[in-house]
């Protein structure tokens, strides 16, 4: 039996080669955790990114991507459970919109047994009213030199809304249907109903699931509402203060939850004089820009307004005033809490106020809304 010397010996070196194998992040994570808990003033907060890119395979040699697919009721569940606030949530999944999704991006080319000839297979949307959404598949023959030689319609893709009356019958509920048609020859055929085939998985994945484009605008949308900095707008790294450290912790485990490939990241910014003057800058330069789109679209609206009488619209005022507000909020949130120069960004927000109330001084109140 080993002595209790062994034992304890045993235990610091399975301690050790646990913190070996660790990612060097999270270890360092690890490393910190009690230091944040013990002197949280040492840390500001927060550099954060993420990623929502999927699950990458190898078949063949070749590299897949496996895009992300989570069903509304998961991610609503999951913010539940995690008290994150519902209002960032995408709206819920519209079999019509799905239906364009997957039969826009539905296509095909392939050359053709006359030489020098190839065609191409495109959708086209034909109807889009209240009970309908027809789509026609259409074959477009080319030469080696592009022209056009002909373009004929090969396939139908339907969608009919639930409730409403389609083909003379009353369907309870949104469905689609295609239609190949007849007298293609078999090369056609086999391309065509490869596409319709393409389509039809296409719609069910989208219809039953978010995909990665919603989902990383959830995560942006969030982490932006918790009043962050941009760090480095190219590259996705933001800074978030602790006070929100709740909240980005709950992100990042709805991230692990989602898992396929996806990541969320923090990297605790220790509380030194370097990390305020890179946060300063960052700051500066995102109000400043903030205020340069402002400007930009209120030099816009006032060119319009000149060939109206120079009356400015009251619900574009608004819309104005509340971007404008809106980044003036958030500058004054990170000045108050991390006391950061305003500078160039104060000078930005005052030229940004004075376009503003400029346009308050010439507001249309008797006119078209």
């Amino acid at each position: 039996m080993p002595t209790k010397d062994a034992r304890n010996s045993t235990g610091f070196q399975n301690g050790i080669i646990a913190r070996a194998n660790r990612p060097p992040l999270l270890e360092y994570r690890h490393s910190t955790a009690q230091i944040i808990a013990e002197h949280p003033d040492m840390f500001i907060g927060a550099l954060v990114w993420f990623s929502i890119a999927g699950t990458v395979t190898y078949v063949d040699g070749k590299r897949t991507t496996i895009p992300v697919s989570v069903s509304y009721e998961t991610l609503k569940r999951h913010f539940d459970d995690l008290n994150l606030d519902a209002s960032f949530l995408p709206p819920p999944i519209r079999k019509v919109d799905a239906f364009r999704a997957a039969s826009t991006a539905a296509k095909d080319n392939y050359p053709l047994p006359t030489d020098g000839q190839y065609a191409e297979l495109l959708v086209r949307e034909v109807t889009f009213d209240p009970d309908q959404v027809i789509r026609h598949v259409m074959r477009e023959v080319r030469d080696t030199r592009g022209e056009k030689l002909s373009y004929d319609h090969v396939a139908t893709l339907k969608f009919f809304r639930g409730g409403r009356i389609a083909e003379g019958k009353r369907h309870p509920g949104d469905h689609y249907r295609t239609q190949i048609l007849h007298g293609l020859a078999p090369l056609d055929r086999e391309h065509v109903q490869n596409l319709v085939t393409t389509f039809e998985a296409n719609y069910t994945t989208l219809s039953e699931s978010l995909q990665s484009q919603a989902l990383r605008a959830v995560i942006r949308n969030y982490v932006s509402y918790l009043n962050a900095i941009i760090v480095k707008p190219t590259g996705g790294v933001y800074f978030v203060h602790h006070s929100r450290q709740p909240t980005l912790d709950a992100l990042q485990e709805l991230v692990r939850r989602i898992g396929q490939g996806c990541s969320f990241e923090q990297f605790p910014l220790v509380n030194t004089h370097d990390s305020r003057q890179m946060l300063t800058e960052a700051f500066q330069s995102e109000v400043e820009n903030a205020c340069r789109e402002l400007l930009a679209e209120i030099a816009a609206l006032n060119e319009k307004a000149r060939a109206h009488g120079d009356r400015i619209n009251v619900k574009k005022y608004a819309e104005m005033n509340g971007r404008y507000q809106e980044v003036l909020s958030r500058s004054e949130e990170y000045t108050r809490v991390l006391g950061l120069s305003q500078g160039r960004a104060g000078a930005a927000l005052e030229l940004a106020m004075d376009s503003v109330m400029d346009l308050a001084t010439r507001l249309d109140i008797g006119g078209k809304k």
